[in-house]
């Protein structure tokens, strides 16, 4: 069976709950082990009875000056060379050592509660100048065929804590994916996230960038330059 609707929405809720367990005043830097870049593993297959047709896998994107290559289960983002994390099927116990040891438990705890949910996790070493930790996020679950992207969007967004407001919604064309941007803001943490949401042959994938309030619109280029590198490798 295809996941329920209510494990899709989840994923999409907790991508921004764990940016923003990170978006607080940094504590005193600890070196953190940085996970050896490992093969992809396959994504996780549709299931016989679903007649969505398979997600393809796409070219690689060519390097960029700046960015580094990250790689989860079956996909690759290219974000800026300072970021540090990894693929959470090979590197989990790694990831939430490091956020345990840097005194990010909350995040530490979402993301070891929910290992299927995220497929690749990872966050800027370079702290900014309002002293909070930004991140990017990609989930991934399978959808159902009687849903479109919006029933997703819809759905996800009225299921967002209260204090969690989607401000801008917008239909994005990147091909081969149907595509929404959506901007999420939280005044009483003083964060911002950009959401891209994809689906493309029975798979949903939500990358999410979190940052201060503060930094967002210096970060934003380059978390969109970043969302335009998403691909499907498998």
């Amino acid at each position: 069976m295809r996941w329920p609707l209510r494990v899709v929405v989840i994923g999409l809720v907790v991508a921004l709950l764990v940016g923003c367990a990170l978006l607080r005043p940094a504590p005193t830097p600890t070196p953190v082990p940085t996970p050896e870049e490992s093969t992809p593993l396959p994504p996780t297959p549709v299931p016989e009875e679903s007649t969505a047709l398979p997600a393809t896998a796409q070219p690689t994107t060519a390097p960029i000056a700046g960015f580094k290559r990250f790689a989860g289960t079956g996909i690759e983002l290219w974000l800026p060379e300072t970021f540090r994390g990894g693929d959470l099927s090979e590197d989990l116990d790694l990831v939430v050592d490091g956020l345990n040891e840097l005194g990010y438990g909350q995040a530490a705890e979402m993301i070891k509660a929910n290992p299927d949910v995220f497929v690749l996790w990872t966050f800027d070493s370079e702290v900014g100048p309002s002293g909070f930790v930004s991140s990017a996020t990609v989930t991934s679950q399978s959808t159902l065929s009687a849903f479109t992207i919006d029933n997703y969007v819809d759905l996800a967004s009225n299921q967002y804590p209260a204090e969690f407001v989607v401000s801008e919604v917008e239909v994005v064309d990147q091909a081969p994916f149907e595509a929404r941007r959506l901007i999420v803001t939280n005044d009483s943490l003083g964060t911002k996230q950009l959401q891209f949401i994809y689906m493309l042959g029975g798979e949903m994938w939500a990358v999410t960038y979190s940052t201060s309030q503060d930094e967002f619109e210096e970060r934003l280029p380059s978390f969109e330059l970043s969302a335009s590198t998403f691909r499907v490798t498998d």
